[in-house]
């Protein structure tokens, strides 16, 4: 029974057309390169602990610009610190686990990851063990650093 009288073609060409509306409302990133070797920091604050740091030429997938600093997901040079505690077969076991740019509380906090987030542990420090900061944190890097790249596929940029 088709209440809102669509053939099946039609129906299918709304969905797929609701689909990409709605995916791509959600996707705001925009792709930066850097121009020079860059810290990854903690916050938006040319004070803020590093978390490590990348290298001239190296793509960047950025959610926002804000007071002279991107807000990037964290790109694989990016190094974070949690409990041990919190960390069951590769993942967090807790409702959520804070990272911290060190092993101790008294360094920065960088952000939150979920229960259930795959983590790969790379060195362990007493009670605290730094992991490759996943994808989904959001690290920053000094907008002097980088410069903003066209859309993929746009005419601005060149085919591989």
């Amino acid at each position: 029974m088709n209440l809102f009288r669509f053939s099946p073609a039609e129906g299918r060409a709304l969905l797929v057309a609701a689909v990409l509306s709605v995916c791509t409302a959600v996707r705001a990133d925009f792709r930066i390169q850097l121009t020079r070797d860059a810290a990854l920091l903690a916050r938006a604050d040319a004070s803020a602990q590093s978390v490590g740091t990348s290298r001239v030429g190296e793509i960047l997938f950025a959610k926002a610009a804000s007071g002279g600093f991107y807000a990037v997901s964290a790109p694989e040079a990016a190094r974070v610190w949690l409990s041990r505690d919190l960390v069951e077969n590769s993942r967090i076991a807790a409702r959520s686990a804070l990272v911290r740019t060190g092993p101790g509380i008294a360094c920065e906090r960088v952000g939150e990851l979920p229960r259930g987030t795959r983590v790969m542990a790379l060195a362990e420090d007493g009670e605290w063990c730094q992991i490759a900061a996943p994808s989904t944190l959001t690290v920053y890097v000094d907008a002097a650093s980088v410069v903003q790249l066209p859309p993929a596929g746009s005419a601005g940029e060149s085919a591989a």
